[in-house]
């Protein structure tokens, strides 16, 4: 039984999902019912098991296992990018982003549609922050009310540094990224979805192979 990792993998997560249950269920001083949820998401994982089944599935996942050794040094780039991004943000923008009616910089923000439509979380008061609101300016989501938000309490310079990201992180390097996984995904996709066929002897689809036994025996009369 244990000798196959997807029973492996069930049991395991039935093994814990049972343990975390009993655990919370049984009069003590813990009583945390997240971790109820957590078993249950636990053996939501179950279901992974019927990718294998799917051919189509099987496919889609083996390949993106398959590219992500290629696209790993451009994703490394684009990090290090936003990294670079962030800490310059930090000293340029740290710490004037508040909520705070008194700040100063508060009463700049009333009224612009970075306050209005509450992008807030979106600042460069910390390391974090700044990654958050560089991966948002990324995915092209309203990045320019962040600019608005962070000009109003600085200067038109504030334009320069988010225009500079889209152009290298967006429009380049992004870009780049998509690109080189697209082009690696449909030819791993193609590779791995193969067919080779040999007449009259058998048909090669992945690690399978599918014999006509009628070539063979030369049928049953």
């Amino acid at each position: 039984f244990l000798r196959s990792n997807a029973n492996c993998f069930d049991f395991g997560v039935t093994l814990i999902s049972l343990a975390v249950s009993i655990f919370v269920f049984v009069p003590n001083e813990y009583n945390e019912q997240k971790a109820v949820k957590f078993a249950v998401f636990l053996r939501s994982l179950r279901l992974l098991r019927f990718c294998e089944k799917v051919p189509v599935i099987s496919i889609l996942f083996e390949t993106f296992i398959r590219i992500l050794p290629a696209v790993k040094t451009y994703v490394e780039l684009l990090l290090c990018t936003m990294f670079f991004y962030s800490c310059l943000g930090l000293e340029i923008f740290g710490g004037k982003i508040s909520t705070n009616p008194d700040s100063p910089y508060f009463q700049k923000l009333v009224g612009t549609d970075y306050a209005e439509q509450n992008y807030w979380p979106f600042n460069f008061n910390d390391m974090a922050s700044g990654m958050v609101t560089l991966f948002e300016i990324l995915v092209v989501s309203g990045w320019h009310t962040v600019a608005e938000g962070h000009e109003a309490v600085t200067d038109i310079w504030a334009k320069v540094y988010f225009s500079s990201f889209y152009i290298l992180g967006v429009l380049i390097c992004s870009n780049i990224v998509i690109a080189i996984v697209l082009d690696r995904y449909m030819e791993e996709y193609t590779r791995v979805d193969q067919k080779i066929i040999v007449e009259g002897e058998a048909e090669v689809s992945k690690s399978r192979a599918t014999f006509d036994a009628s070539s063979i025996t030369g049928g049953l009369s």
